[in-house]
């Protein structure tokens, strides 16, 4: 050992330098991900295969993981790369003038192709907050946003749009923080767009203030068609039991805390939810709603139709009611759907989440009521190996865990141990799922926004309520129908008619439960035989059914065209309420009643129709 400790010495006194084993060890190995490249520090070495490229410029481009988790920029000039490619890239990571966390390539080439999805953003959440920051180490997020980290994602983000100079606009979607965008020199902005959908790669700048900016790095604009504001207005009725007790616990003044946080989260859709606490808020003394508690209740029927009641008492109207729920404790949950007129809401006071108030809880029900389903089907799983069994017991299909068939938004697994905990992917063997964190329709912490479809379906549904008073398309309570699934066929031509039970899609919302089911195609045609006792002027109301793959159909009666053509395309199934065709005077006996199939809606995915019932109402 001393002669160890000599050698040392001299070692040492000759001005070698010795570098220990353990020192060796601790020597970084490049980084394989880049997370891994992110939370590293300056100078540290990089070393990624495969990665998608998701924005390319002369001097650099963008790559991001496949689970949409983490992205950035790489800086190298003459790189050869385009977005849609893949590629592998060796290098050193950096930090930039305006914090954002770059790798400095030495070698960069082409490894195969890849399409990478965009992510939906609403202005709050561009950029983020910081990720593992510490100095030269992870990545700052923006100055006041929200969310987790997505500097370095592609993204889309849509807002109104007002341009700064020939390579720069802005894009303001009502959230509070108005989104920079640029395009590469060439491309041509037009001053007169309004709304503008931007996908592009995010990035962010330092101001001379301190401040850090979102910037949106532009490979594709679209223009949108402006849709016009739809402003609702809202009323709350606080509920206790008949005796005055078990009172929901809520003020007027935290009901707009509520309605706050839906505005911010519709405003993309051009969605605004009026309140006045002084005149939008009531209490009544109900029992029986006051025990509500969905669809699964025993006494679901009679408090739905004691809740519609008194919603009607306020036309034009989105009313909840703040109820306690059954039993001893408040519930703290809430419940709506398109099949009746009002939201369920708990106290504010019994709603919690994450530990803090469950501030999106009436944005989330308001979705509901606009027709939205939840991101996740059936129901959360309490722990990850239930969901783990569950998608391997369902043939690792991430299409298990799609609650609502909409394109634009994840599948999401919905496990309750992770609603809170941030992280942004759950994997499954080998299977990498990006959970929706911020959609409003999702159970987690973060959920802020609608998706562009979930938009289209929120504002289909609302113009079929704000025709109807706010209350739901309904066909039942006919005063004298005339049943379509039980009227003679007079004869078809390309379609094939039958009766359909109508119960799957909700109890109570078809005359009779049935209606007449139509498998047609472009151009079929048919006619029904319509009933008449007595020679008189009558209005002919049609009470119909939309669906996802109805088609547009033509009425006439006996041979006249009469009415205008009703296109049955909707987002779900649904009944369409009173549909009046027109006046005509009808003798005694039967007449032909026909449709003709004249097309489709652009989004239908068939020509078929339903037909509920009719009614001929005298006209005095």
């Amino acid at each position: 050992m001393l002669t160890f400790v000599r050698i040392l010495v001299a070692i040492a006194l000759a001005g070698i330098v010795v570098v220990s084993p353990c020192s060796v060890a601790a020597q970084a190995a490049p980084a394989a991900t880049i997370a891994d490249a992110k939370r590293a520090g300056d100078g540290d070495p990089v070393s990624l295969v495969g990665k998608a490229v998701t924005y390319a410029a002369r001097s650099f481009f963008y790559i991001q993981e496949d689970a949409r988790n983490c992205g950035i920029r790489v800086q190298m000039s003459g790189h050869g790369l385009a977005a849609g490619m893949r590629a592998d890239v060796t290098g050193s990571i950096a930090t930039n003038d305006h914090q954002e966390r770059i790798i400095l390539a030495t070698f960069a080439r082409h490894n195969g192709d890849f399409t990478m999805k965009p992510l939906l953003l609403r202005g709050s959440s561009v950029g983020g907050g910081d990720w593992h920051y510490r100095g030269s180490y992870g990545q700052r997020g923006v100055t006041g946003s929200t969310g987790l980290n997505n500097i370095g994602l592609l993204a889309k983000v849509h807002g109104r749009y007002e341009q700064i100079d020939p390579t720069t606009f802005v894009l303001d979607d009502g959230s509070g923080q108005r989104i920079k965008c640029s395009v590469p020199t060439g491309y041509v902005l037009h001053p007169d767009w309004q709304y503008v959908s931007a996908t592009g790669v995010v990035s962010m700048e330092s101001q001379d203030d301190g401040v850090y900016s979102p910037v949106v790095a532009v490979g594709n604009l679209e223009a949108l068609a402006p849709q016009p504001l739809l402003e609702l207005h809202v009323h709350c009725i606080r509920v206790s039991d008949d005796d005055g007790s078990r009172q929901a616990n809520v003020t007027p003044a935290q009901i707009q805390q509520w309605v706050d946080f839906a505005n911010t989260t519709y405003a993309l859709a051009q969605i605004h939810f009026l309140y006045d606490p002084a005149a939008d808020f009531t209490d009544i003394q109900s029992t029986l709603i006051n025990n509500m508690a969905g669809t699964g209740d025993y006494n679901w029927n009679q408090e739905k139709a004691a809740a519609n009641q008194y919603a009607a008492a306020y036309p034009n109207k989105v009313v909840f009611f703040c109820l306690w729920g059954p039993g001893a404790n408040p519930t703290g949950g809430g419940f709506s759907w398109t099949d009746y007129n009002f939201i369920a809401m708990p106290g504010f006071g019994d709603a919690t989440h994450c530990g803090h108030p469950h501030y999106n809880m009436l944005a989330h029900e308001v979705g509901h009521y606009m027709g939205l389903s939840h991101t996740f089907a059936g129901d959360p799983f309490a722990i990850y190996d239930d969901a783990y069994y569950y998608f391997v017991n369902h043939g690792s299909d991430p299409a298990v865990f799609d609650g609502d068939g909409l394109s634009d938004t994840a599948p999401d697994p919905s496990i309750r141990t992770m609603e809170c905990d941030g992280v942004p992917t759950v994997t499954f063997n080998d299977t990498d799922l990006v959970l929706p964190r911020t959609n409003i329709m999702s159970y987690y912490e973060e959920a802020a926004e609608a998706s562009h479809q979930q938009i289209d379906r929120a504002r289909w549904f609302l113009a079929q309520r704000m025709a109807h008073g706010m209350s739901a398309p309904n066909n039942s309570g006919v005063a004298n129908p005339i049943e379509a699934e039980t009227m003679q066929i007079v004869w078809t031509v390309s379609c094939s008619l039958f009766p359909q039970d109508m119960s799957p899609w909700g109890t109570g919302n078809w005359s009779a439960g049935n209606q007449l089911f139509g498998v047609c195609s472009n151009a079929s045609s048919f006619a029904l035989g319509l009933p008449v006792g007595l020679a008189k002027t009558y209005r002919i109301d049609m009470y119909a059914t939309y669906a996802p793959d109805y088609g547009k159909v033509q009425g006439w009666l006996d041979g006249s065209k009469i009415g205008s053509v009703f296109d049955g395309y909707g987002p779900t199934v649904a009944p369409s309420g009173r549909i009046t065709l027109g006046n005509a005077y009808l003798t005694p006996g039967s007449h032909q009643l026909g449709f003709t199939v004249t097309g489709k809606h652009a989004l239908s995915s068939g020509y078929f129709l339903g037909l509920d019932c009719f009614e001929l109402v005298p006209v005095l």
